[in-house]
């Protein structure tokens, strides 16, 4: 009896979430929004992702929208999903103040961040953790931050000297990992890296597996449930999980680390108001010093309770995990731009030479990077061919209207920038690479809402600046001593936390003839 009333249960709300999702799907419909129409009760249109690999995703969405349009609908399980690469829906919904709850899929990227500011779905929690972390990123901390980006871009450009020779190929992506790395764990954890400590290179071996599984496991709908991944897909299961918790370690023993330190600190400093009735800044040496990402953690409070170990280590995974892959192929692929036009290369040599004149082994300074506009054009450039996020996602808990069409409550949308940022109604000539594009006098020709590489609204990536200037300063640093030539195969795109290339993204490096620092 228990099985037959279970059976039944089971029948009658799958029935129920098949007309629901057709109603919403017939409402799309009527307002000009189309999409697949072979959708399956339980399951909706996730046969169309059969044999799709992080590979294929570009192909993939392209016959989407080109049969559908830059607008179109569709159901996946039991979410109801509108997909747009439009900058009016960006406009309307991603820079909307009211929309900055994210969807349940954001549970999978959270299985590799943990739940901190990019995949936390409640908007309770985002608000305390946004207000904590949002001063680690102020300007004056910036410029403090920019002595470490440039010692680590130097230390960069000595490393790559022995493959300087013109001939030999290199894999831009695996250095200015190891570089962004290097900075990420010093400014977030003031910890040094070494590439020769075992740990280190563990981390940065595992880290870059659980990526390429999340990528994997990213264009397959049905494992995006935990429980259907390990019964569909155990082996890779086992394996992330096995990585998981090698990269847990290493976190963890620097959390520790810090923890004891901070205590320390803590106890001398209340020992010391004991004594003197006055905090002594000089103990706690906080105010007058740069204030390592993990320190403003371990000193912050929420309703007057301080951060747990878990809520830290939730953040220094999104920090790190977000800020070091998006900013090193950001990067890399910048590089690889750069190695294709050698009158662009010249120009952004040109512009480094004019505002560094004669006073090249000096740090780089704020305004030193500021200057440079056409290098950070070419950024954003290379940031729009070659998308670096090419997705965000928002769910609506209210009706937003768009001209005459009504977009309902308990939607999630999801916002395809791979798309629109080679639309050439959006973008002139998109497979041209044009910095110009992005140069002050040309701003008034962009949809203002069209270009977000680091998301938009309420919730986009409060490290966009902090990811910008820290390329500025390498490419400067790297420029300064080498020509990039154009070596090796093209890179072929593929899908994981960011766009990476399934073989590598591949330059040459032939050293200046007259280093204009010497």
């Amino acid at each position: 009896m228990f099985w037959i009333l279970l059976f039944f249960e089971i029948f009658f709300f799958l029935l129920w979430d098949y007309l629901r999702l057709r109603k919403i799907k017939r409402y799309f419909a009527k307002q000009g929004i189309r999409g697949p129409s072979n959708s399956l009760p339980f399951i909706g249109d996730a046969l169309l992702f059969l044999g799709l690999t992080p590979e294929g995703i570009y192909k993939f969405g392209s016959g989407l929208f080109k049969q559908y349009g830059k607008v179109f609908h569709f159901w996946l399980g039991h979410t109801s999903a509108l997909v747009v690469a439009d900058p009016k829906y960006y406009k309307h919904i991603l820079f909307n103040s009211n929309v900055i709850s994210k969807p349940k899929q954001y549970e999978l990227l959270s299985y590799i961040t943990g739940d901190g500011l990019i995949a936390n779905k409640s908007s309770t929690k985002w608000y305390g953790r946004h207000k904590i972390i949002t001063p680690a990123f102020h300007y004056k901390l910036l410029n403090q931050y920019i002595e470490i980006f440039d010692k680590n871009s130097i230390e960069l450009t000595q490393q790559l000297e022995t493959y300087a020779d013109g001939k030999t190929v290199l894999d831009a992506y695996f250095w200015t990992a190891r570089s962004t790395l290097a900075i990420i764990l010093e400014t977030v954890l003031d910890t040094k890296y070494n590439p020769d400590n075992i740990d280190h290179a563990t981390y940065v071996h595992n880290i870059l597996e659980v990526m390429h599984l999340f990528g994997e496991r990213a264009v397959r709908p049905w494992l995006h449930d935990e429980f259907f991944y390990k019964l569909l897909d155990s082996k890779n299961y086992r394996k992330s999980q096995r990585l998981l918790k090698s990269v847990n370690g290493f976190y963890d023993k620097i959390l520790q680390r810090k923890r004891q330190a901070y205590e320390l600190e803590r106890t001398t400093s209340l020992e010391n108001v004991s004594e003197n009735g006055t905090h002594d800044n000089d103990v706690l040496g906080f105010e007058r010093q740069r204030k390592p990402f993990i320190d403003i953690l371990l000193r912050s409070q929420i309703n007057g309770k301080p951060l747990t170990d878990q809520d830290i280590r939730d953040e220094i995974y999104t920090i790190i995990i977000a800020g070091n892959d998006t900013t090193a192929n950001a990067l890399a692929y910048t590089m690889y731009a750069v190695s294709c036009y050698p009158e662009i290369q010249q120009r952004i040599y040109q512009e480094i030479s004019q505002v560094l004149g004669n006073f090249h082994q000096r740090s780089l300074t704020m305004n030193d990077l500021n200057a440079m506009k056409y290098l950070e054009s070419t950024i954003k450039e290379a940031m729009r061919m070659y998308t670096i996020v090419p997705i965000f996602a928002r769910y609506l808990f209210e009706d937003i209207k768009i001209d005459d069409k009504v977009i309902p409550a308990g939607t999630t949308v999801a916002f395809l920038s791979l798309f629109s940022n080679s639309d050439p109604e959006i973008f002139s000539r998109p497979d041209e690479f044009l910095p110009e594009r992005f140069l002050n006098d040309s701003l008034n020709t962009l949809d203002p809402f069209a270009f977000i590489p680091f998301a938009g609204g309420p919730r986009k990536c409060i490290g966009g600046r902090f990811a910008l200037l820290q390329m500025k300063c390498t490419m400067i640093r790297l420029l300064l001593h080498y020509e990039f030539i154009r070596l090796g195969s093209e890179p072929r795109p593929a899908y994981s936390v960011g766009m990476h290339s399934k073989n590598g993204i591949n330059i040459g490096l032939k050293k200046r003839k007259k280093p204009i620092n010497k």
